[in-house]
């Protein structure tokens, strides 16, 4: 199946993305912060999804090969940034695949327009705690004066380091091969991605807690709803997805065993399986 790549225009934004398949059941998967991008955190997914619905994989602003935006990177704007794609594309009605950021996003989008939304797949989904691990250590160095540009300029300078980091948040180290670390050592090369993805952890990341955390309205959440999460995921602990489908009526919960926070690239093959059933349950 051909992996289609287009762009449009969004408000300030010029979003690239991938597009493919040609089903008549949209899927619109969305990737997460840090040195992420559509196809680092889709290039497994993409294909499978598309042999049976449309899928599109948008680059965030300043992400992937997408422009810079004006403005603050916060949720809100990632919200409104995936409404505008909707409305570009003509989708009137889609499923949603978060990751990470990327859920947060979803999450927020399905509860202000749930009649644009079949079904949500929230992985490694942020949004669901109402503070980070070690959350006051990390509030001191987002908002210490050049930290950010101090892990970034490390990152685009070893690829030992980008291995040390990736190591954090998978939890098999053999699962983290070169072409991984090479991939992630181009992305950090780009510097709008750093601006962009600690403006968006400052925004976040309060004193107190996290700024969006949506435990409080998961109750408001009628649409058929999969949370897929690692069982060592260190950044959204697992306790948080099982509280969370607990809570939101059309739920279910599906955890990997012996993985971390980057499931599509942790194990892949478990991931498109567990979706696509999903997806072809949801959908007849």
């Amino acid at each position: 199946m051909t992996i289609e790549e287009n762009c449009i225009q969004i408000d300030s934004a010029i979003i690239h993305y991938y597009v493919a398949g040609n089903g008549d059941r949209n899927v619109v998967l969305l990737h997460g912060g840090g040195t992420n991008s559509a196809m680092l955190s889709w290039k497994y997914t993409i294909r499978p999804l598309s042999k049976k619905y449309k899928v599109y994989a948008p680059d965030w602003p300043s992400y992937g090969k997408s422009t810079a935006c004006t403005g603050k990177y916060t949720n809100d704007m990632l919200i409104d940034c995936l409404r505008l794609m909707m409305d570009a594309w003509q989708l009137e009605k889609t499923s949603l695949v978060g990751l990470s950021m990327g859920g947060a996003a979803a999450l927020g989008y399905t509860l202000l327009y749930p009649e644009r939304v079949n079904n949500i797949v929230l992985a490694s989904s942020y949004g669901l705690q109402h503070k980070a691990p070690y959350h006051l250590l990390s509030y001191v160095l987002l908002h210490m004066p050049y930290f950010s540009k101090l892990i970034w300029e490390c990152m685009r300078r070893s690829r030992f380091i980008i291995r040390s980091c990736l190591q954090k948040i998978i939890h098999d180290p053999a699962l983290i091969p070169e072409e991984l670390v090479q991939e992630i050592y181009t992305v950090a090369q780009r510097s709008c991605i750093e601006k962009a993805f600690f403006s968006w952890l400052r925004n976040e990341v309060l004193l107190n807690g996290m700024r969006t955390c949506y435990e409080q309205r998961f109750h408001e959440l009628t649409t058929r709803t999969l949370l897929l999460h690692g069982d060592y995921d260190p950044l959204v602990p697992l306790l948080y997805a099982q509280k969370a489908s607990a809570l939101i009526k059309n739920a279910q919960l599906h955890v990997f065993h012996k993985c971390g926070h980057w499931l599509t690239r942790e194990n892949p093959d478990e991931f498109n399986r567990v979706v696509t059933d999903f997806l072809d349950e949801a959908n007849g």
